[in-house]
């Protein structure tokens, strides 16, 4: 798959999930939810709310700490 359409598929999936918002031209910005994801506070799972973690998203309440694939 050429790089670009592998590109344009991601940040298509990452406009969908809000962290980045597309301006058109194949440019595209970080959102403030995105901001958060890279800084650790937001978890983009579905079945987790989109809040800021007290701490910074480095473990869950069970201590388990938090795979941040995208």
């Amino acid at each position: 798959m050429p790089a670009s359409i592998y590109t344009s598929r991601r940040l298509q999936k990452l406009s969908e999930r809000g962290l980045v918002k597309p301006l058109g031209n194949g440019v595209y910005v970080i959102t403030e939810l995105g901001e958060g994801y890279l800084d650790g506070e937001i978890s983009t799972y579905e079945d987790e709310p989109d809040e800021i973690r007290e701490n910074g998203g480095e473990e869950n309440n069970d201590g388990v700490p938090s795979p941040w694939g995208i």
